[in-house]
């Protein structure tokens, strides 16, 4: 159009050469977005272990709009990392039972009946019984049992320490990749009215060149503000689904999202 334009006498030569630039600008985008789809499908393709195919992606990209804060905290708890700690913190308490159960006395009581005669094998004309109670209590034995609780106490503590540290770690990673989130949610929604907005000014902007209004320059450069804006609100979707990704990846819940 602008060398159309041009040669009629109703657009300058500076024009073309302007519309000539975008035109190799564009061009060169072209070439350098295709080598990066075609990239993103081979990494896509070798994620889910799959041989590559040369195929079109189809469907509708959006980001959710809403995650639950309590959904993920509670996750923390179930990571695996903290339900084995927890266990061998319950072994612990165990062992220690078992080492009070050696440091208090043991008590046992016994009884036996008898009948015997002695002129008479296998008689019975006479009988006698017996009963006892004994008490077995270790207390000079250095103290071992002593030591070994106070050893399963620390034990207990550093373990107890550690796990409210791993818990109160995930939480707050879990705070900041919600605040990312967020903020990445918000310049979404805001990148798609810029794009909106830009849509409509480009469709304004040709119908004045149309009628002799506006020169070509003004159309491309609306056309320029308008594939900006489309690129940024591809990016900040981008954004926004990783900013997703690792809150749930935070919590330990991602391999269940995804399934």
């Amino acid at each position: 159009m602008a060398e159309s334009n041009y040669k009629t006498g109703m657009a300058l030569f500076s024009d073309t050469l302007r519309a000539k630039v975008y035109l190799h600008q564009a061009e060169q985008k072209l070439v350098e977005a295709k080598n990066n789809y075609k990239t993103a499908k081979r990494a896509l393709f070798l994620l889910m272990d799959e041989p590559y195919k040369d195929v079109d992606l189809k469907g509708n990209l959006y980001c959710p709009s809403h995650i639950d804060r309590n959904t993920l905290i509670k996750a923390v708890y179930q990571k695996p990392q903290i339900k084995s700690m927890e266990e061998k913190l319950r072994a612990l308490k165990s062992m220690k039972r078992a080492y009070l159960a050696d440091y208090l006395p043991q008590i046992g009581a016994f009884g036996s009946y008898s009948l015997f005669d002695n002129s008479t094998p296998f008689g019975a004309t006479a009988n006698g019984y017996m009963v006892g109670v004994g008490v077995n209590w270790n207390i000079f034995d250095g103290l071992t049992a002593f030591n070994k609780i106070r050893s399963l106490n620390e034990q207990k503590l550093m373990l107890s320490s550690y796990i409210d540290y791993m818990a109160k770690g995930s939480i707050f990673k879990i705070n900041k990749a919600l605040a990312d989130y967020e903020n990445a949610l918000a310049s979404m929604n805001y990148a798609k009215k810029e794009k909106q907005e830009a849509k409509a000014t480009l469709k304004v902007m040709d119908q004045r060149y149309k009628v002799g209004l506006a020169k070509i320059t003004d159309v491309i450069d609306a056309e320029t503000q308008y594939d900006k804006a489309r690129f940024d609100f591809a990016k900040a979707m981008y954004d926004c689904n990783l900013a997703y990704i690792k809150s749930l990846y935070q919590a330990g819940i991602l391999s269940k999202e995804v399934k």
